[in-house]
Order: C-alpha cells, then structure tokens, then sequence
C-alpha cells in the first residue's frame, strides 16, 4: 500500500468553523452510524496516466486543500481544529482491466464510504484502481468534518484531471477569521434573530411526540421515487418563472402543514453557504440548517411564498451554532420542534420538461431503521429532470410511516395537477 507523504504545507489552529461544528454534531451524534454521512465519489482518469503520476496528483490535492489535513482534536472541553503542515496517507491500490474499471471503482467507493473514520487518524482517505502501471480511476471517500455535499463537487470538479489547475477556494482557518470578524460576528446575530422569529411563527410542535417507537425503532429509512414530481416540478418552475427548488418546497411544505392541521409550517432547509466564488471552490463543510415558516395559501401564491423563504435561507443560513445554544437554553421546553428539514441536492438544471411522468406515481420503501437520529422528518432529495428521488428519515414516536408516505404522495399529487 504506497504512502503519499506532503511536508512544508501551511499550518495552524483554532475553534471550529461554524460549518465544522455543525457537521461535528451529526457525527457525534450518530456514533456508530457514523459511516451514513461520510461523502465518497470516484472518476476514471485520462488514458496514460501511470500510478505514479496519480499517486503524485493525490499528493497534490492534499497540499492544496487544507481540510484534508486538518485534524479535531478535543481542547479544553470542548473542540478545536489543527492544520498539519506534514501529513502521510495511505493509497489502496485495487487491481482492474480497463473494460471494469468503471465497475471496479464503484464497488471501491461503496466500500470506502461504508469504513469509519475515527477522529484521531486522517479523516479522508484515496484508492487507485489501476491495471498493472496504469492508473484507470481515483476513487476517494471523506468524513462530513471534511467536506460537505457541494465540497464533494467542487473536488470531483479537478480531482480527475491530474496537473489541471485549480483554485482551492477558502480555506478552513481562512473562514474562521471571516466568522471571528465583526462582519461575521454581524452575520452570526441576523441569522439567530430569523431563527428566533421562526420559533416564534412555529408555536406548539406540529407533530407532538405521542407514539410508541415502531417495533422498538424511534428512526426509520426508507428511499422514494417519482418521475410525476419531477415532470411536475418542470412544468410549475417554467409556469411560475421561478426554481424548481422553489417549486418542491411549496410542494413539500404545503404537503406537511396539512398533515399537521396548520395554517402555517416552519420547515427547515439545508442553506450551502457557498454564495461567492471561494466558498464554492472550497472543499469545506459550510451548509447549515436554517428554519423558514411558510403560510398555506392558493398554489401560486404558495410557489411566490416558497421562493421568498428560499431566499431567506440564503440570506441567513450561516451562524455560529454556539449563539443558537444560547437561544434554546434561553427558550428551554418552550422551543417547539421545527426538525421538518428539506435538503435540496439536486444538480442545478434550466427548467425544460421533456417527459411526461404523471403516469408513473412514486413509491416509498422502507429499507432500515435505528436510533439515531435527530428529525422529525427529513428529506434528501437528488435525481433529475426525469426522475426524482429522495432518502426519507422519519421519527416514530412523531409520524406513522403512513403518514410519511402520505405526505409525499399529498406533494406529488399537488404538482402533477398543477402541472395538468
């Protein structure tokens, strides 16, 4: 197994970056289940390049992009982030012909993501799939304290062309000099002023906690498909002149509040932070959760609505997580559950419906449960213009599983009649 090693790189220390501490939270959290939130990808390298070539070019990822050698470390109670300069990291070298190579990285990738990372050892970690001297793919696979969903693009964007150039972005010490600046510091305190308005607008928990765990299991998977949301989400985003995003959180949010008997549902998004050309270069972890309250309203109305709470979730998603601590301390059990969370991870795509789905309605499939958890209802949505779909999380002890798949079919058939 050949070592990449790197020296003479910068190096520092500090507290967490806002982005760090908050995917530090989810890690902790799921413990052993730790390994579902670790980001992996792969790619086939350019025909004539030889394994050490490659192995040089994953040394010169790591150089650049600082996350990949940053280690957390307890400090004092609480957690602080180090930079290594000098660094060593192990390549697996997985044998291929160039016929599987594709299908060899694949199942390399599937692997990589499912192993843990612990905190005291290096939190990224790279195999070659080579044939003989040939290097056929980079397969790679991070800890969330890396990188978060947009990070992942932005290193598949120049991790498979070894000796491009690249522009690495901001880096992790650089933006916790930005979020220690007054500017920052501002930022952090508008953010948790909308925060503490969305409580405010939620009132009482829409889903109160009144059910038994389902066969012992508080959190349950499952995965969804619909090629009706997707042509739905075509038709209403080129009808509205707006986002197709903008489209599925008026879907989703309506969907949810009638469930709940509402007027009115605080729904929380995934923000990315990533607004300026730096941040959207860096391989960091930026996104955080920001709630946004929506009134149920005439389905024009509500795509307007869901569109104005999008933007205010680009407006004020980045905060420090400490000064949120202090909010709900402050609140105590008067915060109400807002844990309604959409996460929108779509690849960006102009809105041109090319197929009709209404005929193909989507489907929900149970596939896992455990105890680790921290929603009500989550959502993890991807796919395309042809077919969306979706990893569902859903707490027991809130929502039936019937009630989980109710409110996704309520939202598909919203916008497969809007759409008619």
């Amino acid at each position: 197994m050949p070592i990449i090693s790197v020296s003479g790189q910068r190096t520092g220390e500090g507290p967490l970056t806002w982005g760090q501490r908050a995917q530090l939270r989810i890690v902790l959290m799921l413990g052993d289940e730790a390994p579902e939130s670790n980001l992996a990808s792969m790619g086939l390298l350019p025909a004539g390049i030889d394994v050490r070539t490659a192995l040089a070019w994953i040394g010169t990822l790591v150089s650049a992009f600082d996350s990949m050698r940053t280690r957390i470390v307890p400090d004092s109670g609480d957690w602080a982030q180090v930079l290594d300069g000098s660094a060593e990291f192990h390549v697996t070298l997985v044998a291929a012909s160039a016929t599987d190579a594709a299908q060899v990285a694949a199942a390399e990738r599937v692997r990589l993501k499912r192993t843990m990372f612990r905190l005291d050892e290096r939190l990224v970690r790279f195999s070659l799939v080579v044939d003989g001297n040939r290097a056929l793919a980079l397969v790679w696979a991070a800890s969330h304290l890396v990188t978060d969903l947009w990070g992942r693009r932005a290193l598949d964007a120049v991790a498979y062309t070894p000796g491009g150039e690249f522009d690495p972005g901001i880096q992790p010490l650089e933006r916790l000099a930005f979020e220690q600046s007054p500017t920052g510091i501002d930022l952090s305190k508008r953010a948790i002023t909308h925060y503490r308005r969305q409580l405010e607008l939620t009132g009482s928990d829409p889903f109160p906690a009144v059910r038994a765990p389902r066969d012992g299991f508080r959190f349950w998977y499952g995965t969804w498909s619909s090629a009706a949301m997707a042509t739905g989400m075509e038709e209403q985003a080129v009808a509205n002149s707006t986002t197709t995003a903008s489209v599925l959180r008026a879907a989703i949010n309506s969907a949810l509040a009638e469930e709940a008997g509402r007027d009115r549902l605080t729904m929380t998004i995934v923000a990315a932070n990533r607004l300026d050309p730096p941040t959207r270069a860096a391989v960091g972890s930026f996104t955080q959760l920001v709630p946004t309250t929506i009134g149920r309203a005439a389905w024009p109305a509500q795509v307007s609505r869901a569109a104005m709470a999008n933007l205010q979730a680009l407006q004020r998603g980045s905060f420090d997580p400490l000064a949120l601590d202090d909010l709900e301390a402050e609140l105590g059990t008067a915060a109400p559950d807002i844990t309604m969370t959409l996460n929108d991870m779509r690849l960006p795509a102009v809105a041109d419906p090319t197929a009709d789905g209404r005929s193909s309605p989507g489907r929900l499939d149970w596939t896992g449960h455990n105890n680790a958890g921290a929603s009500t209802y989550y959502l993890w949505v991807g796919g395309d213009r042809t077919m969306l779909t979706a990893q569902v999380m859903v707490d027991s002890t809130r929502l039936s599983l019937d009630q989980a798949e109710c409110i996704l079919s309520r939202a598909e058939a919203r916008l497969a009649s809007s759409a008619a």
